[in-house]
């Protein structure tokens, strides 16, 4: 159960003024979250908090921002804390909030029941992806989005440990100031208390599948700072403040991923992009390219959460001397990669070696053309796990719900340019509402028949091949 808290306090010297914390919990790990309602008649200065752990030895948060940093009478803002050591994984934490000579002691709740791992508003309709932390499977009746009902046709099955899909009309959210705004997320189980958890909630507009035009305003790759970690996390807060109404976007690179500074400063903005080839450059010439681009986008995606990450691609690695190319088959198994670990998107950019014959120049046209009708899907995807039969040997399967449009059926050979021959039938579960009996294969246009053994599963009979494979069956 979260924490139901309420304090009143004297704020410097001015007429009594409330201050009242609903809810306080930790996700992802490190990172505690706290609701904070001004419950006063004058604006509450945020501009400065911290947090302090009782469960820490008293340790401050590494950095501690509030969005929006100055609170009108009776609106709220959400408070994130980061600390550079773990904390507790049950239970609840003690913490105190210092702000404007102000401070106030509360208890967080350790690994909530359920999370919102994405939240995006398309045509007013919201569709809400749901972690499962516990043990048991969890059915959800009712959700809501900052008090602005979601119109569930019926009540939502959440696997132990995996991942659903809740969507359904919500008209009455009434709009914010921020381009991404931070959100209160209720969901009601069953068999239980409300949840009531923060999300960020994304426009369609915010995924990217382009060809790379001007590089978005970062905040670039902080690891490089002379900087230590508390003071490069005050330079990123003061950017973020400055920009606090736009899509904000912080780079991480190879020394960043290597550093964890990755999940050290992901969650300090919107929008977090990686170029996955630069960040294990090594290991992306050897066979193991594959797991390590997927490991490399879902760790980045897991310390976003709420936010969102996309990445920057490219034909081959830009700081070798003499850059050799990747090979189109392995740049689509690249960008089919990121896709599948859950980026929103990606940019292409143009060769950085000499493509006399204008090669490489066209394969990249031809896998944007490919993918292009996809952006809809993507906007409204995540990662859901529907395989419930084993992957082929030396391949990785994975399966993106795509809101109520259908699912994406990622098939990725672990090595390329291997001869793969016959065929393999994948069994996956259902997202929740009823699929096609046709699947396509985006790069070919090939069709292939899905079937449905029963009520709550499909199988789908595919060709195994050297190229990686995307596969869209759409909802009936």
């Amino acid at each position: 159960m979260m924490l139901l808290l309420s304090c009143s306090l004297l704020l410097g010297g001015a007429a009594e003024s409330s201050v009242e914390i609903p809810y306080a919990y930790q996700f992802p790990s490190s990172v505690c979250k706290v609701l904070v309602v001004n419950r006063g008649p004058s604006p509450l200065d945020l501009v400065e908090p911290q947090l302090i752990s009782g469960a820490t030895d008293g340790r401050a948060a590494l950095w501690t921002m509030a969005e929006p940093d100055v609170v009108p009478p009776g609106e709220m803002a959400w408070i994130t804390g980061l600390w550079n050591l773990p904390l507790p994984a049950q239970g609840e934490i003690p913490l105190r909030l210092l702000w404007a000579e102000n401070e106030t002691s509360f208890t967080a709740q350790a690994v909530p029941r359920l999370i919102v791992t994405y939240c995006v508003l398309a045509e007013e309709t919201a569709y809400i992806y749901v972690l499962n932390r516990r043990a048991s499977d969890c059915s959800i009746s009712a959700a809501d989005v900052d008090d602005a009902p979601v119109a569930l046709s019926e009540p939502v099955e959440v696997p132990a440990g995996g991942k659903a899909l809740l969507f359904g009309k919500c008209t009455g959210w009434r709009g914010s100031e921020f381009e991404a705004p931070q959100v209160v997320v209720r969901l009601k189980p069953s068999d239980g208390a409300p949840v009531q958890v923060c999300a960020r909630l994304f426009k369609p507009k915010h995924t990217v599948l382009r060809a790379a035009g001007n590089a978005p305003d970062t905040i670039e790759c902080l690891s490089h700072t002379h900087d230590n970690d508390r003071v490069a996390a005050q330079k990123a807060i003061a950017a973020a403040a400055a920009k606090r109404q736009t899509l904000r976007t912080i780079k991480f690179c190879n020394i960043d991923v290597a550093a964890n500074a990755t999940a050290t400063f992901a969650q300090i903005m919107e929008r977090n992009h990686i170029e996955p080839q630069l960040a294990y450059s090594s290991e992306c010439a050897s066979r193991n390219y594959v797991q390590t681009l997927l490991e490399c986008v879902e760790k980045t995606r897991r310390a976003t959460q709420p936010g969102i990450t996309y990445a920057w691609i490219f034909p081959s690695n830009i700081h070798a001397p003499s850059p050799t190319p990747y090979g189109v088959a392995r740049l689509r198994t690249m960008i089919y990669a990121m896709l599948a670990g859950g980026s929103k998107g990606f940019e292409l950019f143009p060769p950085k070696f000499d493509d006399p014959n204008g090669k490489y120049a066209q394969a990249n046209n031809r896998l944007l053309e490919e993918l292009a009708p996809l952006r809809p899907l993507i906007a409204v995807s995540e990662p859901v796990d529907l395989l419930e039969s084993e992957e082929p040997a030396g391949f990785v399967v994975r399966t993106l719900v795509c809101g109520d449009k259908g699912i994406l059926l990622f098939i990725l050979p672990l090595i390329d340019n291997v001869a793969h021959e016959g065929r393999e039938t994948l069994r996956i579960r259902g997202p929740g509402y009823l699929l096609s009996e046709d699947a396509y294969e985006v790069t070919s246009g090939d069709s292939f028949s899905v079937t449905q053994p029963d009520p709550r599963h499909y199988a789908l009979d595919v060709p195994l091949t050297s190229q990686a494979q995307l596969y869209l069956i759409p909802a009936r």
